[in-house]
């Protein structure tokens, strides 16, 4: 998919030693070609949930394959549901990474230790984040699937709340949703590229029941934005029910509206020196290298299940 694109693109950029190559499932001709790049390969990466194919899965063992998991959102609660998945990652040859130091604590709450190592996000280099737009912008993620996992009822509560108040709110990912006709509520669909859409707000809102390190959090902070999320991160006001979003809502608003809101320059500065690309990468490849415990070579089958 595009993330996984991105983040070979930053892989070829920082870690020249490695060459990916990435496991393709969608067709029969595809999981045979994925077979024979795996027994090829030196280290099986996968982002998100390890619950892919079956038969990459049999030869990886039958291999004992070294292996990296990289764990990501709400994939880790499939620990908590599958013992036979928790025996797996706990095996010697597999090493368990974690983009956030409260995915760690999940993780070692099942008897998983994990290494932290961020997954890189899709940056925009600013040499200063642009202005925040005239009107009053909200940007919401509602995906096609589980939208009440990602605040579908209550994104539709503010909907009605702030009908009447000058707040415009995008809405990305292409879940279904219903606003009142006197609601200002643009549906943009799925986006490739979200740039238009954070130039184009104020703030972003994520309101989930899980979630990890949240890569449109770390997107909005380097244009400067405002975040509303579940998490406590720096730069974030941290929300955690319907009640908490409208307040901070009305409060940034009436902020905006007195002409005291800016951009957040010190949260752009401080994402884009924390979750560079490059440094990122040298983390993730680290962990290919110790899962070898030898030097690298230029094999690496990598796969995501986002």
């Amino acid at each position: 998919n595009l993330f996984t694109a991105q983040v070979v693109e930053q892989m070829q950029t920082s870690a020249p030693l490695w060459e990916p190559r990435v496991l393709r499932l969608s067709s029969r001709l595809e999981v045979v070609t994925s077979l024979f790049n795996l027994v090829a390969s030196d280290v099986w990466y996968s982002i998100g949930s390890p619950i892919g194919d079956r038969w990459l899965h049999a030869l990886a063992r039958l291999l004992r394959k070294p292996r990296v998991i990289h764990w990501v959102g709400s994939d880790i609660q499939t620990l908590y549901r599958n013992r036979n998945l928790r025996n797996v990652c706990t095996q010697r040859h597999i090493r368990n990474l974690a983009e956030v130091d409260w995915t760690i604590e999940e993780l070692r709450a099942v008897g998983i230790t994990a290494t932290l190592a961020p997954l890189p996000p899709h940056l925009h280099s600013h040499d200063v984040p642009p202005p925040l737009p005239e009107r009053f912008t909200v940007l919401l993620y509602l995906p096609q699937s589980r939208g009440d996992f990602y605040g579908r009822r209550e994104y539709e509560r503010l909907f009605r709340t702030f009908a009447t108040r000058p707040v415009r709110f995008l809405v990305v990912g292409g879940g279904e949703f219903y606003s009142p006709p006197e609601a200002d509520v643009v549906r943009m669909g799925w986006c490739s590229d979200l740039s238009e859409a954070y130039a184009e707000s104020t703030l972003l809102l994520r309101l989930t029941q899980h979630d990890g390190l949240s890569i449109m959090t770390l997107e909005a902070l380097t244009w400067g934005r405002f975040v509303l999320w579940t998490q406590d991160f720096p730069f974030v006001t941290r929300v955690s029910n319907y009640e908490d979003c409208e307040s901070a809502i009305a409060r940034l608003l009436e902020a905006h509206l007195a002409g005291s809101l800016h951009v957040q320059s010190d949260a752009a500065r401080y994402v884009a020196e924390t979750y560079a690309p490059g440094r990122c990468i040298a983390h993730i490849a680290q962990a290919w290298e110790n899962s070898l415990r030898r030097a690298p070579r230029s094999g690496l089958a990598a796969e995501t299940t986002l």
